[in-house]
């Protein structure tokens, strides 16, 4: 498989650009994460095999990704960046978060598991200062799917250097978080059995409540292998969720049944 990353300037005409080198490796570098602060200034998390390990690296472009330069290294995969208006960066993964007020020099703090393997997988600051980490045990094909009483929510009051564990076993694996205030945020994610969950907390994290999802409308002419969603469907998994404000936001998830995924907002 080869892998490539897109750009657009119009948002319909893609062409591909150039990643960053591979030092000569005969792996790949896999791109874990990424996020732009303009239309040129941007940054991607990358992983890439070296020996019997992964190596973990931070690149940033100034000219729209037609090239990078290497900024950091991290002790794990960056899985999400979140870019503030102020300039700040944060990025997070198993190992804990990565964050940087200029672009430059990166700063990383440890994020305690509350039970093995119970990492984060989200940021969602509010500010500068004060924000959330979310997940659970991890959900990737290769980690099986998450179990019950496995997510958790971590909080800083400090800009990342501290995280203290706000919320664990929740009944769901948590995917991604949006606040709109210290104490009114949502979260995305899945309970065993593939069932898809947003919830909403309204003291900051510590406990959630969950929000009814409503199921996709019937498809009857959408039809494989003698299966056909001719009745609503269920979702099976809720991946984001991001919010404006107490009233207004947009959330995506998948419902499928056999080998028929849909995808709704």
């Amino acid at each position: 498989d080869q892998i490539l990353m897109l750009r657009a300037t119009n948002g319909t005409s893609w062409s591909q650009v150039q990643l960053p080198s591979t030092g000569g490796s005969m792996f790949p570098l896999i791109v874990t994460a990424m996020v732009f602060v303009d239309t040129d200034r941007g940054y991607i998390a990358t992983s890439q095999l070296s020996g019997l390990s992964m190596e973990n690296k931070i690149h940033t472009t100034d000219n729209g990704g037609m090239s990078w330069s290497e900024v950091t290294t991290t002790s794990g995969e960056v899985r999400h960046f979140q870019a503030l208006p102020g300039g700040s960066i944060f990025g997070v993964g198993s190992f804990g978060v990565v964050r940087t007020s200029d672009g430059q020099t990166w700063t990383e703090s440890a994020v305690d598991e509350p039970a093995p393997d119970v990492v984060p997988r989200h940021v969602a600051m509010l500010n500068d200062t004060c924000g959330w980490l979310v997940g659970g045990l991890p959900a990737d094909a290769d980690a099986g799917r998450p179990n019950a009483s496995d997510g958790a929510v971590w909080y800083t009051a400090d800009g990342g250097a501290t995280w203290t564990v706000r919320a664990s076993g929740l009944p769901f694996f948590l995917r991604s978080a949006s606040f709109v205030a210290g104490d009114l945020g949502w979260a995305a994610g899945q309970r065993s059995g593939d069932t898809g969950v947003l919830a909403v907390t309204q003291d900051g994290g510590s406990t959630w409540a969950e929000v009814a999802v409503a199921d996709h409308p019937a498809l009857p002419n959408a039809c494989m292998m003698g299966q056909c969603l001719d009745t609503p469907t269920a979702v099976s998994d809720m991946l984001n969720v991001r919010m404006w404000d107490a009233a207004r936001g947009v959330a995506s998830g998948i419902a499928g049944l056999g080998a028929i995924t849909i995808v709704g907002n």
